[in-house]
């Protein structure tokens, strides 16, 4: 970046913070858990014409911009590898909270700092509920949420981000601002992500899920749900993986039990959580587990359907020689005892990111899947995939959103050469998720790192396509540049 553009940028008129290459308070915005950048500048934006004129500007000389909100992305996608980055933790606002009679639903206009956690419960004081959970709510920015359109655990029953955006705010490459509704009475599509752009004819859904590369999300509104009901908490325990997935393909079949939630804990992970947390006994043999949440009316309504999750694990273990994990099954109904089992699972993937940052100087760390399947297939594409591992004899932990299709495998690679084996890896089974209908990014996005995945994903046409999508919004490619293609 020349210095006359360092220039140029602290002379517009601006009420956002400009820090400059050497400047400490740059640190944070220099990587994620996967990658490390090199921007020239950060600006901390603070209002819709700083941003405006800074794209403009840059737009006109080819500068690359990034944006970043919470720096929790999986795929680096909020990493610059050069050029400006604009963060937004200052566009931090919840600008309305109303009821629009012609959607029939509760709206709020939201700028895109805010971080998604805090967001929800302000809403929820107001006795309203907006679903979509990922692992780092507290730490994630709304805004950041929609460019990947995140889930999370709740989605097996509430759909992804996408179903909830009712209308969008965005600034172009070229300064100019879209305003994007959604069509009278359609809805997003709930389901999980393919990766790359969304080609559906509704230009909100081009940019739910673009991770930064057609636009700035300046506001976003959001459908808001009556509170939420009333729920329990529980975690079943289960002798090898084949007994889970045969349990989780009789959940989803069974018309007496509707899941709000339905995770996999492999023993590894089951491992992390005897480390990291205060838990009660849990088995010490090695084990599998489900994570499940079970909404309800009332108590008789509770009972009735704790007594079907009951009578389905039982019917499970005994099949498996396994009746006395039976006693082992955990159950929670009070707040602070639902949330304990929430942090339980929360700690898994928190506790590898932290633990192998010591792989990094030898080119090892994470790599992690984001493949998923249609639910039918899961035994035989685990099946597959626990043999492939096995072979690999590289550490793994597997844990996320079964009931979907959708768990993550992570690999715990400690050198630069365990670390591409286990990349082919994922690769091979992204592959064959694809031959099963699924998907190749059901959540993280491709970002940087995965972006590979999109030809595994589409054909040579359908990426044509996105490509001439991203040169109408973006004539000179300088949006999350290194995202997707």
């Amino acid at each position: 970046m020349s210095p006359s553009f360092i220039k140029a940028l602290q002379s517009l008129p601006s009420q956002s913070e400009i820090l400059l290459k050497g400047d400490e308070r740059m640190t944070p915005y220099l990587e994620d858990v996967v990658l490390k950048g090199d921007p020239d500048a950060v600006v901390r934006a603070r209002d819709l014409q700083d941003i405006q004129n800074i794209l403009e500007y840059c737009h006109y000389h080819k500068i690359p911009v990034t944006f970043a909100g919470g720096q929790t992305s999986l795929t680096g996608s909020s990493v610059a590898l050069n050029g400006l980055l604009i963060a937004t933790q200052k566009m931090d606002h919840i600008l309305d909270i109303s009821f629009d009679p012609q959607r029939k639903a509760t709206i709020a206009r939201v700028e895109p700092g805010i971080v998604l956690g805090e967001f929800q419960r302000a809403v929820a004081d107001q006795g309203l509920y907006y679903p979509p959970d990922p692992t780092s709510r507290f730490e994630a920015f709304l805004g950041s949420t929609v460019a990947t359109n995140a889930t999370g655990e709740d989605t097996f029953l509430y759909g992804a981000t996408r179903h909830y955006i009712d209308h969008l705010k965005v600034i172009l490459a070229t300064g100019k601002i879209l305003e994007l509704h959604r069509p009278h009475g359609s809805r997003g599509d709930p389901c999980k992500n393919l990766g790359g752009y969304s080609l559906k004819k509704d230009p909100i859904d081009h940019f739910i899920g673009s991770e930064g590369t057609l636009g700035f999300i300046a506001e976003i509104g959001v459908h808001l749900l009556p509170a939420s009901p009333e729920w329990f908490a529980g975690i079943a325990f289960f002798p090898h993986l084949q007994a889970a997935l045969e349990c989780v393909v009789q959940l989803l079949k069974n018309p007496a039990i509707s899941p709000r939630a339905l995770e996999l804990l492999d023993h590894a992970s089951l491992d992390i959580i005897k480390k990291t947390q205060s838990v009660p006994h849990l088995p010490n043999e090695e084990v599998t587990a489900i994570y499940f949440k079970q909404e309800f009316d009332d108590s008789k309504n509770s009972a009735s359907f704790m007594e079907s999750w009951y009578h389905l694990f039982e019917e499970i273990l005994k099949k498996h020689h396994a009746p006395h994990l039976l006693e082992a099954i955990i159950i929670a109904d009070h707040p602070k005892q639902k949330e304990e089992i929430r942090q339980w699972r929360h700690a898994i993937p928190s506790w590898i990111n932290e633990t192998l940052r010591q792989y990094y100087p030898d080119g090892g760390g994470k790599v992690s899947s984001d493949w998923w399947v249609p639910p039918e297939h899961i035994i035989s594409m685990m099946t597959e995939v626990a043999e492939d591992n096995r072979a690999l004899k590289i550490p793994t932990v597997c844990f996320g959103h079964i009931g979907n299709g959708h768990p993550h495998i992570n690999y715990i690679t400690h050198n630069k050469k365990e670390k591409e084996k286990a990349k082919t890896l994922v690769r091979r089974h992204a592959r064959k998720a694809v031959k099963r209908g699924g998907g190749v990014a059901g959540e993280h996005g491709l970002g940087k790192i995965y972006r590979d995945m999109l030809s595994v994903q589409y054909n040579s046409q359908t990426i044509q396509e996105m490509k001439d999508l991203k040169k109408y919004y973006d004539p000179h490619w300088i949006l999350g540049q290194g995202n997707i293609f």
